[in-house]
């Protein structure tokens, strides 16, 4: 969903749809965007992943965190989703 989500910002933000996410919106034209999008959250995972045996005491947080995470993603998925198949008709 991370990769949609990258897709789909891409594609918004060549139709001229602003960036919603403060943060994002202001790296939106420059090389740290991909980075910062795909790459922050990909290596939080597999952070998570690598030290999945070693945190047990973190274990209910993380597994909530997780789902929060996956959550979210699957919403602004839906959102993106939504929002291109009725082009420029994002409610804002």
């Amino acid at each position: 969903m991370n990769i949609a989500d990258y897709i789909f910002t891409v594609k918004a933000l060549s139709w001229g749809i602003k960036e919603w996410n403060p943060l994002i919106d202001a790296i939106a034209d420059t090389y740290l965007f991909p980075l910062f999008k795909v790459g922050l959250v990909s290596a939080f995972l597999l952070f998570i992943w690598l030290f999945r045996y070693r945190i047990n005491q973190l274990r209910i947080i993380i597994i909530t965190g997780l789902w929060f995470v996956f959550v979210a993603y699957a919403f602004v998925t839906g959102w993106h989703i939504y929002g291109q198949l009725n082009t420029y008709q994002y409610p804002f």
